[in-house]
């Protein structure tokens, strides 16, 4: 998690002087800000909310003076205002804590379910590959052996996890898939071969399809 501390001197001033176009580039989970030196009337919505993030601020009651706030991508799980002083003290000193979760994970590899590793199809045969995982979406790879790559582009996991890669002339086919989510994208599924056989030629009738 990146987390930047920064002292604005004054937050309506740091707003003129593209202060949010900094703090977005920095691709920060929060920002914390000091010496706002305004009260909440104060704030536009830019301040409030800035691309992406919610300000929590606790404001002096001097005006002018002080202030302080937490900028942060999630809402929190817990927000604490003040120091627990006497109300006195706000006047000058402000504080402001919020506790965040920790972020989330993107998915682990996909379990590979069919077609087996090895197996054999006769050519006209629909080979659909499907596969377990817990991504929101998933990606499919596959190429003939010494070919081009065959990608599925992102599909919804919603929809189910296979891809028809359909009928294809005899040769040895390799696949993969990886999964993502919200937090980012997982590791490739190990990878499964399998191969469309030449009707001229003999196997052994256990591991023909």
């Amino acid at each position: 998690m990146r987390i930047i501390t920064v002292n604005v001197n004054g937050i309506r001033s740091a707003a003129r002087r593209d202060f949010f176009k900094w703090m977005a580039r920095q691709r920060a989970e929060v920002v914390c800000v000091q010496e706002l030196k305004a009260q909440a009337a104060d704030l536009s919505e830019e301040m409030r909310a800035p691309g992406g993030f919610r300000g929590y601020f606790h404001h002096a009651e001097k005006k002018g003076y002080s202030g302080v706030g937490i900028y942060a991508r999630r809402p929190p799980d817990q927000l604490i205002e003040g120091l627990g002083f006497a109300d006195i003290v706000r006047r000058y000193y402000t504080n402001i804590e919020l506790t965040l979760s920790q972020p989330g994970s993107p998915p682990g590899g996909p379990t590979n379910l069919s077609p087996q590793n090895g197996e054999r199809f006769f050519p006209g045969r629909q080979v659909i590959l499907t596969w377990s995982g817990q991504g929101s979406e998933w990606y499919c790879e596959g190429w003939r052996a010494g070919g081009p790559v065959t990608s599925s582009g992102w599909q919804s996991s919603a929809s189910g996890r296979s891809w028809n890669v359909g009928a294809m002339p005899p040769g040895t086919y390799v696949w993969h898939v990886r999964e993502r989510n919200s937090f980012g994208e997982g590791p490739w599924s190990a990878t499964v071969w399998a191969e469309i056989v030449d009707p001229r030629r003999s196997y052994l009738p256990k591991v023909i399809r």
